[in-house]
Order: structure tokens, then C-alpha cells, then sequence
């Protein structure tokens, strides 16, 4: 997926209004929109030869996140990796610059916590698939509907990647899915 497909359909797959108004307050409401919307571009796209720096450079993304995943302007960048933002534990998120493998970074113990995807543009794909099942789990469910969707959702990302578990634990850790059965 391209950034601008990805700002495309996230924008376009946004949980009903009128739902989250006659179900939560306001201030929820409000936190919500603002989180789950990328606001259009106010200058003319310029191409950075990465599609998650296509995101990160060309839309404002500061209040913008994807369950506990933020993004920031604030590139850091070392020998061989950009990072481009950060997981509710502060692991960086990052990639390497010579074949563009997406990994989260834990900075106090100087290693690699999780690898996310082989590359930028299934990054962008699986952050959507997240962007929808965050949206699916505003709904108000019971734990048992809760638990079914986290392992719908794995049964997905397994699929993808064809059980690799390089990539699928890092997406089990974001949606807090512990089962210890095999999918």
C-alpha cells in the first residue's frame, strides 16, 4: 500500500459519529476523531523513495495513531536505520535502510523488541488491517466478542506472513493478544 492509499482509506473507514455520540461523551468522542484521522495534505506531495517516509513527511500525523502506535516528523536516523515513531512502551519504531525490514527498537536495552514487516508498503497494508480492527473494538462488546475478534485478527496476520512468527508476535503485542493456543 502507497501513503497516499493508506491516508485514503483510513480516512474513508472511520467509525460512525452518530454511533460514538449516542454511546460515549464527548470528550471520548472527540479524542477519537482526532486520533483516527489524517488531515489532507496543505502542500504539494513530495516523494521520499519510502512509503512510510511518503506518510510521515507529506502528512501531519502528530495526533494521528493506530491503537498504541504513534508517529512523528522527528526522524532519528543511525548507520543503517530511520526511526519514524514509537509503541505505548516507547519502543521506537524504525527500519533499515538497505532493505527496508520495519522493526520496533527498545532503546534502554539497545535491541530489536519486534520485527513488524519485510517491508514499508505491508507495513502501511497490516497498520490499515490494525486501523480496522481498532475501529471494530469501539463497538460495545463483552470480553468473549472482544477475545474472538484479537483472534480473528491473528488468524489474519498468520495467514499473511504463513506463520512466521517473525512478523506475527509483533501484532499479537499490539492488540494484547496472549493465547497460547496455536491458531
Amino acid at each position: 500500500m502507497t501513503a497516499k492509499e493508506f491516508v485514503k482509506n483510513i480516512n474513508e473507514t472511520q467509525i460512525s459519529q452518530d454511533y460514538l455520540k449516542k454511546n460515549y461523551s464527548e470528550g471520548f468522542v472527540r479524542d477519537v476523531i482526532i486520533e483516527s484521522n489524517i488531515p489532507t495534505l496543505s502542500k504539494p506531495f513530495v516523494e521520499h523513495g519510502n512509503e512510510i517516509l511518503n506518510l510521515v513527511l507529506n502528512y501531519d500525523l502528530s495526533k494521528f495513531r493506530v491503537v498504541n502506535l504513534n508517529f512523528d516528523k522527528d526522524l532519528f536516523k543511525d548507520n543503517n536505520s530511520i526511526f519514524f515513531g514509537w509503541n505505548v512502551v516507547n519502543d521506537r519504531l524504525g527500519f533499515y535502510t538497505d532493505n527496508g525490514e520495519v522493526f520496533t527498537y527498545y532503546i534502554y536495552g539497545d535491541s530489536i523488541t519486534h520485527y513488524c514487516a519485510p517491508n514499508d508498503s505491508i507495513f502501511l497494508d497490516l497498520l490499515f488491517e490494525l486501523h480496522k480492527f481498532h475501529n471494530n473494538r469501539i463497538y460495545d462488546i463483552d470480553n468473549q466478542q472482544a477475545e474472538s475478534l484479537k483472534k480473528t485478527f491473528m488468524i489474519y496476520i498468520n495467514a499473511y506472513f504463513g506463520n512466521n512468527k517473525k512478523y506475527v508476535d509483533f501484532y499479537a503485542s499490539v492488540i494484547g493478544y496472549e493465547e497460547e493456543d496455536e491458531l
